[in-house]
């Protein structure tokens, strides 16, 4: 029930790239990471289409996500929290960015699965990860 942070080697070319970081997520943990206990929180299959459009407004980053994605958070088959908090901790690590604001196809959504209020700003949470808590 809780993040675990990981390490991915990226080209130094594409290491500020927002979707690069939101592609290497959606690869999901490594054999090794797997065999240690780690799970995917993003769903299988999504890819570069599902991001339509990344923008930075001040301190807030924009993710506006295809309906594809908005179609499996809400299947319910992923710990929608976790997934959620995936996006927005990694993504909260560029410097300057506080906030990420979620649209899917272009407009917010209120609610996918039920347990989280999708229509809000979200902060970088070290309460949902690993080693942080306390």
């Amino acid at each position: 029930d809780l993040l675990t942070a990981v390490s991915r080697w990226v080209p130094a070319l594409e290491s500020g790239s927002l979707t690069q970081r939101l592609l290497l997520l959606a690869e999901g943990p490594t054999e090794a990471e797997r065999g240690s206990g780690l799970e995917a929180v993003l769903p299988v299959g999504i890819d570069e289409s599902d991001i339509l459009g990344i923008r930075i407004d001040g301190d807030t980053l924009l993710l506006n996500l295809s309906s594809a994605v908005a179609a499996q958070i809400r299947s319910g088959v992923m710990n929608e929290r976790l997934l959620c908090y995936s996006m927005v901790n990694t993504l909260s690590q560029t410097k300057g960015l506080r906030r990420v604001v979620f649209f899917f196809d272009g407009k917010q959504e209120e609610y996918l699965a039920g347990e989280v209020y999708w229509a809000g700003e979200f902060l970088y949470s070290p309460g949902m990860n690993e080693g942080e808590l306390g």
